[in-house]
């Protein structure tokens, strides 16, 4: 996405989106709300600039499905949580056969 696009989704001109990303100018809370919902992410996730978070997520596709995710009732969910992990346990078994994994 670029920055026309995002100014566009969050209802701002891109000017005004390029001074925020340069540091000329801090978002109101309103315009942190709108990128929270845009890139589904909490505010700390959003505001801190930290590297230790847990999951960044680049692909938007993948972060607009985690929104559609958590729609789903609590039945579905678990049937996906068990899908996903199922699929975890694959890969971790293939990659403990082939050595990747050290202990």
């Amino acid at each position: 996405m670029n920055q026309q696009e995002l100014a566009d989704k969050i209802h701002i001109h891109v000017t005004h989106l390029s001074k925020m990303e340069n540091g000329h100018l801090l978002p109101s809370i309103d315009i942190v709300q709108r990128l929270m919902k845009v890139f589904a992410v909490s505010a700390d996730n959003l505001l801190n600039d930290s590297e230790n978070s847990v999951v960044e997520l680049q692909n938007h596709e993948l972060n607009e499905q985690l929104m559609l995710i958590s729609q789903l009732d609590e039945d579905e969910k678990n049937a996906l949580v068990k899908i996903i992990n199922s699929m975890l346990t694959k890969k971790r078994m293939k990659d403990l056969l082939d050595g990747k994994v050290n202990f």
